[in-house]
């Protein structure tokens, strides 16, 4: 066993991030582990730029009001207690919602080999500002037995928290 001690608070570039963001490392794995997790809390209006990860990434909203989207995709509102997945390769974007903080968990798998990300241009202000849909299972329809369901972002998944429909959030 190891603990590791809470490493300082970063505030994140503006190579790949618009506006006010600050990241925190909670683990950064070492061979055979590849997995890291960090906290990133967006101040209103702020988001990364465009990118795809290697191996996929989840985010999981613990506080506040966020969009997502995939490229293709429509800008997609999330909440507390969302789940996001990106599958590996899949361009991106996340952040808080204009008027909204917004925390999430950020956990991905560094490749063998290669950069764990890949980073594009950043989102416009019209990119931006697209009105976001909100989710929900209900109107939907999960998939029979599960508590997921496909959204409009192409190969994009979202995932109620367990026991709540996702307009409850």
């Amino acid at each position: 066993m190891e603990i590791q001690p809470k490493q300082p608070t970063v505030k994140a570039g503006t190579d790949t991030f618009t506006g006010d963001v600050w990241l925190d490392v909670i683990a950064r794995g070492e061979e055979p582990s590849r997995v890291r997790v960090s906290v990133v809390r967006f101040a209103p209006g702020a988001r990364n730029a465009w990118h795809a990860h290697a191996v996929g990434q989840t985010i999981h909203v613990t506080e506040g009001i966020g969009r997502v989207q995939a490229r293709g995709g429509e800008v997609i509102e999330i909440r507390a207690g969302d789940t996001i997945h990106t599958p590996p390769g899949e361009w991106h974007w996340h952040g808080a919602a204009p008027d909204h903080f917004m925390t999430h968990l950020a956990i991905w798998e560094a490749p063998a080999d290669g950069p764990e990300s890949e980073w594009g241009d950043q989102i416009t202000d019209a990119e931006y500002l697209a009105r976001p849909r909100r989710y929900s299972l209900a109107h939907e329809g999960a998939t029979a037995g599960t508590d997921h369901a496909r959204v409009a972002c192409p190969r994009a998944m979202r995932r109620a928290s367990s026991g709540h429909a996702a307009a409850d959030h």
